[in-house]
This record gives structure tokens, sequence and C-alpha cells, in this order.
């Protein structure tokens, strides 16, 4: 006997060699931009109808990001909220990082929160040096980028973020302070960036609606990162199509751009929408990696009730939390702008061996047992906050 897979599976599944398929997922790309436009067929094969809501965005693009040093260049891709070096950069003796003056040689792991990550960027801004090289955690080629959480507003002196493969060329120079030219420059490019929403509307309008969010950008593919959030997201608009006659209250659904560069898409959308953050039943934040392979998850929430309600329902499906982020202590991802505004979320992301790197791909970096059962849990979720 032969058997098939689910309907949802199998939507999800597609979604996610979608979303792998497409090289290119920044902000305000055209990359960025064909995603949202898939992502809108999809919502209205669903029967919801789809808004593309677009924003006008300066792109910075990286122009000229190297290190030359003892005949060496080395490329590399500056911090996207660092500010620029002139254009023929800046030319002096390499550092060990914390000793004044020259060009400091720092290292850097993609998820902000090693020790390393903390003493660059403190340096960062102490403006100690002139300028800052980050060497990547990651042996594997290519880097694995740092958020842009200022973006809008871009400090301290310039960052350029190398692979590891550089490390012992430049130790060897910082050791004998070998002079080098850092330059890292940007261009622009005025254009749009797009988030996008549905709304599944209810018999009343006058509740409370609940608001269902998940970035829709990356440095990268970063498809165990992204693609989770973006597949679970589609399943809860299916689930509540098929059974609009049980909804209470309203539920708004948003896909936004520029998680990598500090959330300007959830800041626009928000910004179009002030009453939602403190407004809303509750917010579902579906954030990043939770179904990367060996993922510690972790779950977030506003308060004691949201802990009690989400804790039951992962474990009706079998799934067990590494770590909980309690309320009162300011979350990770797009949930911090819902915690900033004193709203009510539920938030769940995870941990990601290749996080913000380029080998982050749907071969070998997604579990696809997490895919199914983080689907279950979330989207009893979403139906149990509408109907209550």
């Amino acid at each position: 006997m032969a058997f098939g897979l689910s309907p949802s599976v199998t939507r999800m599944i597609a979604n996610l060699h979608a979303w792998d398929r497409q090289p290119q997922h920044r902000t305000g790309t055209s990359g960025d931009l064909a995603t949202s436009h898939s992502m809108a067929r999809a919502i209205e094969e669903s029967g919801a109808e789809a808004e593309i809501q677009a924003f006008p965005f300066i792109r910075r693009i990286p122009r000229n990001c190297s290190v030359e040093i003892n005949g060496h260049t080395i490329d590399g891709v500056p911090l996207f909220d660092c500010n620029a070096t002139p254009d023929d950069g800046i030319v002096a003796p390499i550092q060990t990082l914390g000793k004044s003056g020259g060009v400091g040689l720092g290292g850097f792991s993609s998820s902000n929160g090693r020790g390393e990550t903390r003493d660059l960027l403190s340096h960062r801004k102490s403006m100690v040096h002139v300028g800052l090289i980050a060497v990547s955690s990651f042996e594997s080629p290519g880097i694995a980028l740092l958020n842009a959480d200022s973006f809008v507003a871009p400090f301290g002196v310039p960052v350029l973020q190398v692979e590891r493969s550089n490390e012992p060329v430049l130790r060897e120079a910082a050791e004998t302070h070998a002079e080098c030219r850092l330059t890292a420059t940007f261009g622009y490019e005025q254009t749009e960036a797009t988030n996008v929403l549905t709304k599944i509307p209810s018999r009343d309008d006058s509740l409370a609606p609940v608001v269902v969010i998940t970035p829709k950008s990356s440095w990268w593919t970063c498809t165990a990162e992204r693609g989770g959030g973006l597949a679970i997201w589609h399943e809860c608009i299916h689930e509540l199509v098929a059974n609009r006659d049980k909804i209470k209250r309203d539920v708004l659904f948003a896909a936004t751009t520029g998680h990598e560069l500090g959330h300007v898409g959830l800041k626009h959308y928000i910004g179009q929408n002030p009453e939602l953050v403190k407004g809303a039943h509750a917010w579902v934040h579906l954030g990043a990696n939770f179904i990367a392979v060996d993922s510690k998850k972790r779950l977030q929430v506003s308060d004691s009730e949201l802990l009690e309600f989400g804790l039951a329902h992962l474990k009706k499906v079998g799934i067990s939390m590494a770590g909980i982020t309690p309320p009162g202590v300011r979350p990770g991802g797009e949930a911090r702008d819902v915690f900033d505004g004193g709203g009510r979320y539920i938030s769940f992301l995870g941990s990601n061996r290749w996080f913000h790197h380029p080998i982050d791909r749907l071969e070998f970096n997604v579990n696809m047992d997490s895919l199914v059962k983080m689907r279950r849990a979330v989207v009893e979720i979403v139906r149990d906050l509408c109907i209550a």
C-alpha cells in the first residue's frame, strides 16, 4: 500500500523548494520582490486576498570592500550599518583589537552572542581604532554576516567582515603591525521594499485581532533560517480560510522584509498600523531557525498565560523547548518590536549551526520532522487564539 504526503506537507515542501531556488533574498532586491509576488500568488490560491505593501527604500550596495596587506588583497563584506571609508581607503597598521590606533583585528560570530563579537562591536563604538577587520568564526568558505540593526542610522568606524581562511595572514600582520589599506565603500540605489499582507476577517470585527508575523528577507538563501516560518505562516492562512465560520477575531498576517536591516519592514507595517502593537489580542511571531538540523528551539512570551498556553500546545505534538525567554525579558527577532511597544506576543525561534551563512540550504540543513510538528503546534495556537 502506498502512502502519500498530506496536502499541507506537500505545500510546505513546495514552499521550501521555491525559497531555496531563489538566490537573492536581501531587502529591496529583485529577488525579494519576486518572493513577494510568489507569496501573494500562494495566498490567492488559498482563497484569501493578498496585498503587496511597497514602501520607499534606499539600498546600500557594497562597492570596493577589501583589505590590502603585504601584497595580498582580501575581499570582504562591510557591516551594513557602519560608516564608510574614503574612496581611496584608510592606510594604517593592523593592531590586535584593543591596542590604541590603527586598524583593529578581531573575530565575530553571526549569532551576535559570543564574547569576541561583543568585544568587536564595543570597539566599533569606542573609536579606539580607525577601522576594524572582523574574521568570521565559520571555517567553511563564505561569511556568516552580522545583522545591521542600525541600518537607518549608520555609526562607528568602518568594519569589514572576512572569511576565516584569511586569519593566518591577518594575525601575522597584526603581530608585526604591518601597514594595510582598508576600503569599505557603498553605492546607493533608490528602490522599493515590500511586505506581504493578508487578512482573514471574522464575524465580529469589534474584538481585538490576532497578528501573525514572519520575516521574508535574509542575507543569503538561508533556507532553514527563514523557510520554516514562511511555510507555516502560509499553512495558518490555509487553515483559517477553510474554517472562516469558526473565527471570532480578525487575523492579520504580515510577512515583512528588512529582517537583516533592523526590521525596517516590520517598522513600516507598525507605522501604518500603530494601534496594533498594544491593541492586538496577541502577536504570533514565527522567527528564525526552528526547523534547522539540531536546532535548540526557544519560546518567547510576554506573559505567564501565553507561556502556559504555548507549552501545552508544544507538548501535545512532542516538541520540547531548549530555552524560554520569559515575560519581562526583551526577546530576539521581530518579537522585540512588539515587546518595545508593550504588546502581547508568543514567539518561536531556534539555533542554527549555519546561521547567516551561504551554506544554509534545504539539501542538508532542514529537519522535516520539526517542520511538520511545528506546523501542527502553531496552526492550533493561532486557531485557538482567534476563537478565544
